[in-house]
């Protein structure tokens, strides 16, 4: 193949799981493409200790940048539960990134709070701790999430 295919579109292909997939590998990586993870990665607007990489917010904001990225990516139960999030989302409001931030209803384990939007916000849903990127913009914007709600509305 030209293109490389994500873990979802592989296990879409074969009609199974992307654990299936996985499973199916062994565990051995390596033989994924892995510019998918990689570019995740780079746009990703902040990082935070590994604890708070297991919050929900932290995977909701990284399953975000891979739809903005490829549609396709996610699966379909994972689209539905994304779906649900971000009609849970008040575009008055910022998701923040905070070490030191207690645990609260947004997220129990700590590092994440809600802020007013001010006009340096743009139309992102995340206020970054530097300057975000024009793709970063484009990514984590409102127009890929009210683009994603219209689709199957």
């Amino acid at each position: 193949m030209k293109d490389p295919l994500t873990v979802a579109q592989i296990a879409k292909l074969f009609g199974i799981t992307r654990q299936g997939v996985y499973h199916h590998i062994g565990g051995k990586t390596e033989q994924l493409a892995q510019k998918d993870r990689a570019s995740v990665k780079e746009l990703r607007p902040f990082t935070v200790p590994s604890h708070q990489q297991a919050c929900t917010l932290w995977n909701n904001i990284t399953a975000t940048i891979k739809y903005a990225l490829d549609p396709t990516s996610l699966s379909d139960t994972r689209l539905r539960v994304m779906k649900n999030w971000w009609r849970t989302l008040d575009k008055n409001l910022v998701i923040v990134a905070d070490e030191g931030e207690a645990g609260n209803y947004l997220a129990k384990c700590g590092g994440w709070r809600l802020e007013d939007r001010v006009p340096s916000d743009g139309d992102m849903i995340v206020r970054p701790h530097t300057e975000p990127t024009e793709q970063q913009r484009r990514v984590l914007s409102w127009k890929i999430i009210e683009e994603a709600l219209k689709r199957d509305a």
